[in-house]
C-alpha cells in the first residue's frame, strides 16, 4: 500500500527541485529506507539531472553507500534559514511526521534541559562566588537567595527561546529533515514552553503578570493552572497522538487561552 498520496508526492517533488545537490544527497540518505520507492525515485531523478550539469563542481565521496558531504554553512546562513522558517512555516522538505515521535520529544527535552542547566549553573555558582572557591556553597549564608526569586524565574522563562534558536542554528539540513519539531513546530512549541514556565512562576510566586492583567491572590490559580495544563498537553500532542484533530498548527492558541482567562479574571473582579 502506498503511504504517500498523489498530492503529497507532487508537493514533495516541488520542494525537492528547490534543493541544491549537496542537500539532495542528505535527503537520499534519510529516505533510502522507505518501503515504497516513490520519494526515492523523485530524489534520484533530480540528483541525476543536477549531476549531469554540475558534475565537475560537485565534491563528495561514497563510503559504504553513505554520502560524505563537503559542505559548510556560515552562522549568517543558519540565521537566514531560521528567519525564513519563522515567516513561511515549513522548512526544507515536506517530510511527514511519524507518530509517536519519541526521538523528537527526547531532543526537545534535551534542548530545553541543556539551556536550563546552563542558566541554573550560572546562577548557582555565581551566587557563591563571592566567598571564594574554598568556601562550600552550603556554607554561604547569602548565596542563591541573594537573587530575587521573581528575577530568577523571569530569566528561566526565556530559556526555551534561547535554547531553540541555538539548537536550530547548529543543526544541519539532515538534522532538520529528520527532526520534525525543529523544522516545523519550533516557534509553536517555544511559545507553549515559555507560557508553561510563566504559569509555573506564577504558582511559585503567587503573583501573576500577564499581557494586560496583573493580580495576586486566589484568582491567579484560576489563570495559571488551566494555562499550564493546556500548554503541557499542547507540547505532548506535538509528539504523541493524543488528538489528531487538534494537532498544533501554531502556538497562538495558547496565547488566546491566556488572554481569555485574563479577561474572565478581570470581569469577575469588576
Amino acid at each position: 500500500m502506498n503511504p504517500f498520496t498523489e498530492e503529497f508526492l507532487k508537493k514533495y517533488e516541488e520542494q525537492i527541485r528547490k534543493l541544491p545537490l549537496d542537500e539532495l544527497y542528505e535527503v537520499m540518505d534519510i529516505i533510502k529506507k522507505d518501503t515504497s520507492p516513490e520519494r526515492i525515485n523523485i530524489v534520484k531523478v533530480r540528483i541525476q539531472e543536477l549531476e549531469a550539469s554540475e558534475r565537475s563542481n560537485v565534491k563528495y565521496s561514497l563510503n559504504n553507500n553513505y554520502y560524505t558531504l563537503h559542505t559548510k554553512q556560515t552562522w549568517s546562513d543558519y540565521f537566514k534559514d531560521f528567519l525564513h522558517d519563522l515567516r513561511y512555516g515549513d522548512s526544507y522538505v515536506n517530510e511527514p511526521q511519524t507518530l509517536p515521535d519519541k526521538d523528537g520529544f527526547i531532543d526537545f527535552i534535551i534542548t530545553n534541559g541543556f539551556g536550563l542547566g546552563i542558566v541554573l549553573a550560572v546562577l548557582f555558582f555565581g551566587a557563591g562566588a563571592g566567598n571564594g572557591p574554598s568556601v562550600p556553597y552550603r556554607a554561604n549564608p547569602n548565596g542563591f537567595h541573594d537573587f530575587k526569586l521573581d528575577g530568577v524565574l523571569t530569566i528561566i522563562q526565556l530559556v526555551p527561546i534561547a535554547s531553540t534558536i541555538f539548537r536550530y542554528c547548529v543543526s544541519s539540513t539532515a538534522d532538520l529533515i529528520c527532526n520534525y519539531w525543529l523544522a516545523h513546530h519550533k516557534t509553536d512549541l517555544t511559545i507553549a514552553s515559555v507560557i508553561s514556565l510563566h504559569s509555573i512562576a506564577t504558582l511559585i510566586t503567587e503573583q501573576y503578570t500577564g499581557i494586560f492583567y496583573s493580580s495576586a491572590g486566589p484568582i491567579i490559580y484560576f489563570i495559571a493552572w488551566p494555562i499550564l495544563i493546556y500548554a503541557v498537553l499542547f507540547v505532548i500532542n506535538a509528539f504523541f497522538p493524543l488528538s489528531r484533530k487538534f494537532r498544533p498548527k501554531n502556538g497562538l492558541s495558547t496565547v488566546a487561552l491566556m488572554l481569555t482567562l485574563e479577561l474572565a479574571a478581570r470581569f469577575t473582579q469588576t
